[in-house]
């Protein structure tokens, strides 16, 4: 979000030149996430020297809690259970973007928020947004059994909200 505040300070970015950035971001953290869990089960097999294959079970951990239906959690309630998590904090975080937004009327002097004219300025800040519920839907029982730390994911959604607030109602061309 940082780099495309940024950005978009310097220049207009186009809705092709977003979806790469956010696309090549994506997957190079996908990588370096896959890569980091990787390393750590190699490393734990190298020191126990073959006594116990750590990547093995988390293979096989990874199968079981995936496609068993027993353990089975359905996305919207993996995303409803995170978001009880955030309550008061996706509350304050849209009071913070009714704020922006207020002030930007005030400061622009106009009442309208223009969603086709900022929807470039928005754009980033939605595929962002989207992120941990597309991470609930892909990993919804891990999402569910253990939402006391994957809710940490929706920062991202609570950061973003007052940015998309204010850029909806910005005049401003950047």
């Amino acid at each position: 979000m940082i780099y495309f505040l940024k950005v978009q300070k310097e220049r207009e970015l186009s809705v092709k030149e977003i979806i790469k950035i956010v696309a090549f971001s994506s997957i190079t953290w996908g990588i370096a996430y896959v890569a980091t869990w990787a390393s750590k089960w190699i490393i734990t097999d190298i020191i126990f020297n073959g006594d116990f294959s750590l990547t093995k079970t988390a293979l096989e951990q990874f199968g079981y809690r995936s496609l068993d239906k027993e353990l089975y959690y359905s996305a919207f309630e993996a995303i409803c259970r995170n978001l009880l998590y955030l309550r008061y904090n996706l509350i304050i975080a849209l009071i913070f973007a009714l704020y922006l937004i207020s002030l930007n009327f005030a400061k622009n002097k106009t009442t309208s928020i223009n969603i086709k004219g900022n929807f470039q300025k928005v754009l980033p800040y939605l595929l962002i947004l989207l992120m941990p519920i597309v991470w609930y839907i892909v990993l919804k029982s891990h999402s569910y059994r253990h939402n006391f730390f994957t809710y940490r994911a929706l920062l991202l959604v609570l950061i973003a909200i007052p940015i998309i607030g204010y850029k909806l109602t910005d005049s401003r061309k950047e």
